[in-house]
């Protein structure tokens, strides 16, 4: 595969997720609307009714979680103070001094002399990474290229024995089940 189609894969890929997550969010939601929590809907398959899968509403978790940590702060003091402890913490703002310092020399180094060997930090390169960028009007080039017949899926997202499409949806010979 060349550089040039596995980009065009890429740029199609990335539009067909796209698409893929947003109608994602629209049938869980019209499945959340039909169903109560705990629910469940089996589709199976074939004569023998195959089980595919099971999409199951779940009750939500309970959670809890700090939303005012000054609020909290002055309950605890007044109610527990025993429970509030200080703990040394490097000023967010110097870290980030020390953070971007030592990315600029390529270690760790003390901002103020450029003195190399401050302890606690050490400076790494992530992997090289695929960066995948559509331009403005994407999906319409991609809509226009598949009209055309001048793209297809790639072969990687396909079943690995494909059926030629139809133009209208076939009747479910064995719809899911509630």
């Amino acid at each position: 595969m060349t550089a040039k189609n596995a980009a065009r894969d890429l740029l199609v890929l990335a539009e067909l997720a796209k698409r893929v997550k947003a109608a994602d969010i629209v049938v869980r939601q019209r499945y959340a609307e039909a169903t109560d929590a705990g629910d469940r809907s089996v589709w199976a398959v074939g004569p023998d009714r195959t089980q595919v899968g099971v999409v199951q509403q779940v009750a939500g978790s309970v959670r809890a979680r700090v939303s005012d940590p000054r609020a909290l702060m002055a309950w605890v003091r007044t109610h527990r103070p025993d429970e509030i402890v200080a703990e040394p913490t490097i000023r967010a703002s110097y870290l980030t001094v020390l953070l971007e310092a030592a990315k600029a020399a390529g270690e760790s180094v003390d901002p103020a002399t450029g003195e190399p060997g401050v302890p606690g930090i050490v400076v790494d390169t992530g992997p090289p990474s695929v960066r995948v960028v559509p331009a403005k009007g994407c999906a319409a080039l991609i809509d226009e290229e598949f009209r055309a017949g001048r793209l297809a899926v790639p072969a990687s997202v396909l079943p690995t024995d494909p059926v030629p499409a139809v133009d209208a949806e076939p009747a479910d010979p064995n719809p899911p089940t509630a």
